[in-house]
């Protein structure tokens, strides 16, 4: 399995290109303060770096600033970041590259609008910042892509990158090796960092390569909280380690592929078998998912790896060591669990085969506080593991319930075991063949899933009685907990139960939660308590001394007002290492979303009466408030359709909160300073007689066709015009006369809502004939002519209306007779009057 290579594939182009990027800047006065900032969505016209409202649009930009200097940082917003823009790249080069460089620390993962480092969320998942190798556009298509996306050549811890996603390199066609990250005679900072999607097709470390050339100082990058995913290459799919010694803290390798080789999620080797061993150091690392010939998980050859809580599940291997492949290796592997690895033992390859969890050949691994199970060898055996000419010395490590054997070894091979757990046994010292009643793999604390040990298991404090068992177990917690340590990578910490207490608040408010950690009675402090509501993670907290942790204000907007009983999926819940506990059948663990209270207050109104009791008033909420996007429509109405002051009226409405309005507890206020007014109504229909000239303004009135007008439908109101007089509006002689009604009233059981406004009409007033009398006509002898003397001493009027002045003017009076004939009592008429 060992790939025949001494780092002929660098093409020396490429590393001169390279190198000349590399090493500490000169310049002696720091960048920008100290820091650069870089915005893939930056607009400024002369950006400086110096700000993010000036900042670089390309990370190139940053690292090519003539400023920059060791110490420096450069600060990256979240956005898409390509080699071959920026500084002085060439567009769709493939060998372009971002290059680390010693005493600069490159952090991604900004919002762009921070000022500190530590308001940054250094989860590459949050603020995505990405260094992307598809330099052409295509991400269906990597054949174009950058070689190598980031690039570490002669640098040192101080050469820092983190918080970043590194993907799409593609290293085929030249390099081979190292498509996401390539590091060579180095030992960078890696920290925070998703390497996904890379490949190397024909060579090694589709994710990341580390090397060292002959005669250099051993690489020794740091590799913190990392994860390798869906990573491919010929060999290493996530990582590929040659003649050197990375320190892994808190890494996942997960999805990785090695197409034709081994080293799924990673391979670590030397170039010839007479090298040195290369030496990586393993901590709180993860091999989940991954798939090779050899080595699912991770091969060594001529690798002595140091493992300390490590994981491997879920692998696969063609030909041998689904979990775990050595060749021609002394690895140290503390507190390791193996669960669910499996080699098919494909007949397409020659043997050595098998090794569902691990293969040994030429190799002799010490192996302490480490359990198998589930791990299955298709066709040859060795579920748990199998050795070829290897000698392997396993301490207080547990092999049960691999599908169908536990340890099998050639007739080269001699297995040194004691106090161990083994179905079916096997000859060591303190061999226990007892159920160790594993758990299923699970989040049981610390950084890797484990298999918990129940209560009464067979590998509790049964431990360490020939060889001394891990200070801690592959959680972190301290052994022994009972009377000697307990076998396998798991230590059995007591029965911890948990009590998680009742919570209850106000819709769209908050809660206080609550839960107590206990074993045996005895508090645990400083435990990490994960807390749910309502079915989804509320946060977590620290329990105290008294084994209480709490977590308060936390938000429950969202959450109808009802109770939710404790459960998985609703209520209030916790966990302590992964393992849900709610308490089943009682209402301790409670969750109550108390209805909002809200107080709403009717609007003062004013309107003229009209026979309903609506008021076009808006009521308000005037206690409390609505939540969120919720919404609410408000009416009033007055207590009676009467015409009032001083009238009462009534607020009411409907709130719109997804839950039928049950979210709130809704006062409503009344308030009592409504007005009706009565409606005013007219009167048609009546009529004047005309009339001759009596001295007073008295009319005489028609009200038979009298009604009423604007009387509201329904309403029982009535005319009365028993009372009805009409005035002209002076006594003098007029036609057309304005004559004003009056007396008229209104009776009914609903005439206190109206007010009645008195109607007019006109009639004609003509004058008053009068007469004369005491005027006599002298006698007369023929003259010829009609002509008569009067005499008007004692004329006067008859028919004036007593008190009226009315004088008769008679000094312009004639009298003719009727005719100038001789005759007796003629006819004299007076004029001139």
């Amino acid at each position: 399995m060992r790939p025949i290579n001494k780092f002929g594939f660098i093409l020396f182009a490429l590393l001169a290109i390279i190198l000349a990027q590399v090493g500490s800047p000169q310049p002696a006065k720091a960048a920008c303060g100290g820091v650069i900032y870089v915005n893939a969505a930056s607009t400024a016209v002369s950006p400086t770096g110096c700000s993010w409202a000036l900042a670089y649009k390309y990370l190139q930009d940053a690292l090519a600033d003539p400023t920059l200097t060791a110490g420096d940082k450069i600060w990256v917003a979240q956005g898409t970041y390509y080699p071959d823009e920026g500084g002085s790249s060439t567009n769709n080069d493939r060998y372009s590259t971002f290059t680390l460089k010693n005493g600069v620390e490159i952090y991604g993962g900004f919002n762009g609008t921070e000022t500190s480092l530590t308001q940054r969320n250094s989860d590459p998942a949050t603020n995505n910042t990405i260094l992307s190798g598809d330099i052409d556009g295509t991400p269906l298509d990597k054949t174009n892509n950058a070689y190598h996306v980031v690039w570490a050549s002669n640098v040192t811890a101080t050469a820092i990158l983190d918080g970043f996603t590194i993907t799409g390199g593609n290293t085929q066609g030249d390099g081979h090796f190292g498509g996401g990250v390539y590091i060579i005679n180095a030992s960078p900072t890696l920290r925070n960092l998703i390497i996904t999607d890379n490949q190397s097709p024909t060579g090694g470390g589709g994710g990341m390569f580390i090397g060292t050339d002959p005669g250099e100082t051993t690489s020794s990058p740091t590799i913190t909280s990392v994860t390798f995913s869906n990573n491919t290459a010929e060999r290493g799919g996530g990582l590929f380690n040659q003649n050197s010694n990375p320190v892994l803290t808190n890494v996942i390798f997960t999805g990785n592929t090695a197409t034709n080789g081994a080293g799924g999620g990673m391979n670590s080797q030397t170039a010839n078998a007479t090298d040195p061993p290369s030496v990586p150091t393993l901590n709180n690392v993860t091999f989940n998912g991954n798939t090779a010939v050899g080595g699912g998980g991770m091969l060594n050859s001529n690798s002595n790896a140091v493992m300390t809580n490590v994981t491997f599940s879920g692998n696969a291997a063609a030909r041998r060591g689904g979990g775990l492949l050595n060749e021609d290796s002394t690895p140290t592997l503390t507190n390791v669990t193996f669960y669910n690895n499996t080699s098919t033992d494909s007949t397409t390859y020659a043997d050595p085969r098998g090794g569902g969890g691990m293969l040994n050949i030429n190799s002799n691994p010490t192996l302490n506080n480490v359990t198998f199970s589930a791990n299955d060898s298709v066709l040859v055996g060795g579920d748990a593991m199998r050795n070829v000419n290897s000698n392997p010395q396993i301490r207080n490590s547990i092999f049960w319930d691999d599908i169908n054997d536990e340890i099998q070894s050639d007739g080269t091979s001699t297995v040194t075991i004691s106090d161990s757990v083994v179905k079916g046994g096997i000859t060591g010292t303190n061999i226990i063949t007892t159920d160790p009643k594993l758990g299923p793999l699970a989040n049981n604390g610390g950084f890797t899933r484990t298999m918990a040990l129940g209560v009464g298991s067979s590998a509790i404090n049964q431990g360490g009685t020939v060889t001394a068992c891990a200070a801690t177990d592959q959680r972190g917690v301290t052994r022994p907990q009972g009377a000697a340590c307990d076998i396998g990578a798991y230590e059995f910490d007591g029965a911890i139960t948990l009590t998680v207490s009742s919570a209850s608040g106000t819709y769209g408010g908050t809660v206080n939660l609550s839960a107590t950690l206990e074993s045996y009675g005895t508090p645990l402090s400083g435990k990490t308590i994960n807390f749910t509501l309502n079915g989804v993670s509320a946060g977590s907290a620290v329990t105290n001394a008294a084994g209480v942790a709490t977590l308060n204000a936390v938000s429950i907007a969202g959450i109808h007002a009802g109770v939710y009983p404790g459960g998985a999926s609703s209520g209030t819940g916790a966990s302590f290492a992964g393992d849900s506990i709610f308490v089943a059948g009682s209402d301790t663990d409670t969750l109550t979303v108390n209805p909002r209270p809200i107080t709403v207050t009717a609007a003062t109104d004013t309107k003229t009466y009209d026979g309903t009791t609506s008021s076009t008033g808006v009521p308000s909420i005037t206690s409390g408030n609505l939540v969120g996007s919720d919404t609410a429509v408000w009416t009033q109405t007055f207590d009676n359709k009467n015409a009032g002051t001083n009238k009462t009226i009534t607020p009411a409405g409907t709130v719109s909160d997804g839950n039928g309005g049950n979210n709130y507890t809704v006062t409503f206020q009344p308030v009592s300073t409504g007005v009706i007014t009565a409606k005013a109504l007219t009167v048609s229909g009546i009529t004047a007689a005309n009339k001759t000239y009596d001295g007073n303004t008295t009319a005489t009135l028609n009200t038979a066709s009298a009604s009423l007008v604007g009387v509201v439908s329904g309403d029982t109101v009535t005319l009365n015009t028993a009372s009805a007089t009409g005035a002209f509006s002076d006594k003098s002689v007029g036609t057309g006369k304005t004559v004003t009604v009056s007396g008229l009233s209104l009776s009914g059981a609903d005439a206190g809502n109206y007010s009645l406004t008195q109607p007019t009409t006109t009639a004609d007033i003509t004058a008053k004939a009068l007469t004369v009398s005491g005027i006599t006509a002298s006698n007369k002898t023929y003259d010829g002519n009609t002509t008569a003397t009067l005499n008007t001493a004692s004329a006067s009027l008859v028919g004036v209306v007593s008190g009226d002045t009315v004088t008769l003017n008679t000094a312009s009076a004639s009298g003719a007779f009727s005719d100038k004939y001789v005759g007796a009592g003629k006819t004299v008429t007076v004029s001139g009057l």
